[in-house]
């Protein structure tokens, strides 16, 4: 059961989720907002520790794809790594073999300053469905080039979405 702290913190921060975010259950709406909790250390830690002890990036599960993007976009720590998001720019797929190859699948975010890249996209993949890749490159003390890289997976109507359903997704992103 959700404390009332838990539970205010969550419909605070996941306000503009789609109402199937009370699909998930405490412990997982309470993992996903300490995830998004970390300060920009504790961030880079967990990213680093978890790729270094499971051999793959972290992977969160949410029911849909609003609460997906809501997810993938809303994490404070992008502002500690200085992302300002008034100079976003659309992200095309750069993988020939993808469906979406050349089309818009998300954004990405540079900062000038410490040349750190965000980068948020949809994707889908045999093993994972559809979700949101999310990577941020940045320098380690200005010398070694770092890449963080979690996935945000979400399901369609209770169930793996399709390639077709992910097909669709990247056509409403095209825009008209």
């Amino acid at each position: 059961m959700c404390t009332r702290l838990e539970l205010l913190s969550f419909v605070m921060i996941f306000i503009m989720f789609h109402p199937k975010v009370w699909a998930l259950n405490c412990d997982k709406k309470k993992d996903i907002l300490d995830f998004l909790k970390l300060n920009k250390t504790q961030f880079i830690k967990k990213l680093t520790d978890y790729s270094r002890e499971n051999d793959k990036e972290l992977g969160l599960n949410v029911s849909d794809i609003n609460q997906a993007r809501s997810v993938a976009y809303n994490n404070g720590v992008f502002k500690e790594f200085g992302f300002d998001w008034t100079t976003s720019s659309s992200y095309k797929s750069r993988l020939p073999i993808s469906d979406s190859f050349g089309k818009k699948v998300g954004v990405q975010v540079s900062d000038p300053s410490s040349g750190s890249i965000l980068r948020i996209r949809l994707d889908w993949d045999e093993s994972q469905g559809a979700h949101y890749n999310v990577e941020i490159t940045h320098k380690n003390d200005q010398v070694k080039v770092n890449t963080l890289k979690y996935a945000v997976t979400f399901g369609c109507e209770g169930r793996r979405c399709s390639k077709d359903e992910y097909n669709k997704f990247i056509s409403q992103l095209q825009g008209p």
